[in-house]
């Protein structure tokens, strides 16, 4: 039997919006830095701070653990100039999760105090977010939703056309415009995602996943494209940037003697996929499995990939020629 794969990718590729990407960091497995190699990170630790890769929202994620005096977070190389657009325009897109609110102002990623950029908890609320001098301030963004592991997902993008205004999104929705017309400044700090370089001891306790920064305020379209109804597409998938995998079938093998298939494709947290075959590559109607979930894995201990073998029966082990595809 000869079997050929679709190669459908979900969302489709946007060219656009990689127009203006200065820096993206998939933060699987590691911190490396898919546009310019010197902007891979490095983890810092202080105290009894500790950090280690997790199941993310797209692959892996960081998983900080932060305290009172014990802190954790990435430190972003190479030139810190190229992190704080000054009198211009930027954007900063990141998935997070919290596990705990331990002190004010945590942050989820900054380059410093003034009018550098950093994106941090409001003050002492409990369940908001302020992004660089109070502007916009105190957005809700579900802070309080603090269950440790949790795949409680959440994504935040901060636009700033500079000198006339700063949009906030939170989950793909725009939450708050200022117009009080901020322009970053250069602070001579390095970016930290999960803390602020101008002031120790706000580390973020939580999880944090596939980050990046624009030269450009992204538009709203463009946001809605990375929240994806809330199914997430990783700047990747969107771009072709970095390693992590577009949603694709990527492996295939059929065993004869049993007349199954094996298939692989990329892992999204909480997916369903739908299993689809044709004969002709334009008629996609069937499915071989529409309730597919992360529980048939059966390779569990990759994190970014599901494995799922499917019995060929009712004439299809008896076709010359089946192309497959998944569908989340």
């Amino acid at each position: 039997m000869l079997l050929g794969v679709s190669l459908v990718f979900s969302p489709f590729a946007n060219a656009d919006i990689a127009d203006g990407l200065t820096e993206y960091w998939s933060l699987d497995g590691d911190y490396t830095a898919a546009v310019d190699p010197s902007h891979e990170g490095a983890l810092v630790t202080n105290g009894g701070g500790s950090a280690e890769f997790v199941e993310g929202k797209f692959g892996q994620a960081i998983d900080l653990t932060n305290s009172a005096g014990n802190q954790a977070y990435v430190e972003i190389g190479g030139d810190e100039n190229d992190m704080d657009f000054a009198d211009g325009d930027m954007t900063l897109s990141i998935w997070y999760t919290t596990e705990g609110l331990y002190t004010n102002w945590q942050t989820i990623a900054g380059k410093g105090e003034g009018n550098g950029w950093r994106l941090a908890r409001s003050g002492g609320s409990g369940s908001n977010v302020t992004f660089s001098s109070r502007k916009p301030h105190n957005i809700p963004a579900a802070l309080n939703d603090q269950t440790a592991g949790s795949d409680k997902w959440h994504h935040l993008v901060c636009a700033v056309q500079g000198g006339v205004r700063t949009d906030m999104y939170l989950d793909g929705t725009l939450v708050l415009s200022d117009t009080q017309g901020y322009f970053p400044q250069n602070r001579n700090n390095p970016m930290q995602l999960g803390g602020n370089p101008d002031a120790a001891n706000r580390g973020w306790n939580g999880n944090l996943d596939d980050a990046a920064v624009w030269s450009r305020a992204l538009t709203a379209e463009e946001v809605a494209l990375i929240w994806n109804g809330g199914e997430g597409a990783s700047i990747a998938s969107l771009t072709g940037a970095g390693p992590s995998l577009p949603f694709a079938i990527t492996d295939i093998s059929y065993s004869p003697d049993s007349d199954e298939v094996t298939l692989t494709w990329p892992k999204s947290a909480n997916a369903s996929y739908a299993v689809k075959f044709s004969t002709d590559l334009v008629d996609w109607s069937a499915d071989l499995d529409d309730g597919v979930n992360n529980d048939r894995d059966e390779n569990p201990d990759d994190d970014s990939q599901i494995t799922v073998t499917f019995a060929l029966a009712g004439g299809l082990e008896n076709l010359g020629k089946i192309f497959f595809r998944v569908e989340k």
